[in-house]
């Protein structure tokens, strides 16, 4: 069985915010998250947690899983890498 890397769906536009330091985070989650109740508020917490502004969120799903993903005002590397870290603990979240 072939695995298909890609995803089915660019993002073409993103919000812009003068002075800020955007990091994308992806978020792959298996199908059955778009059934769950909290998921989405699990990762928006995490942001929370580090005070980090959240810029954007994008929602795309295909069938056999779900991607968010989050435009973020991180300041530096070292908390985009612990926020990493966290969202991987979302449920539902698939490891890469």
């Amino acid at each position: 069985m072939a695995v298909n890397t890609g995803f089915p769906c660019k993002i073409v536009r993103y919000v812009y915010v003068l002075g800020a330091t955007p990091y994308v985070f992806y978020v792959d989650l298996k199908a059955e998250a778009l059934k769950a109740v909290g998921v989405l508020e699990h990762m928006t917490h995490i942001f929370a947690g580090f005070r980090i502004p959240i810029l954007q969120i994008n929602v795309i799903s295909s069938n056999e899983l779900l991607r968010i993903v989050v435009f973020a005002d991180v300041k530096d590397e070292k908390t985009a890498d612990a926020i990493a870290r966290e969202l991987k603990n979302v449920p539902y979240a698939l490891q890469t």
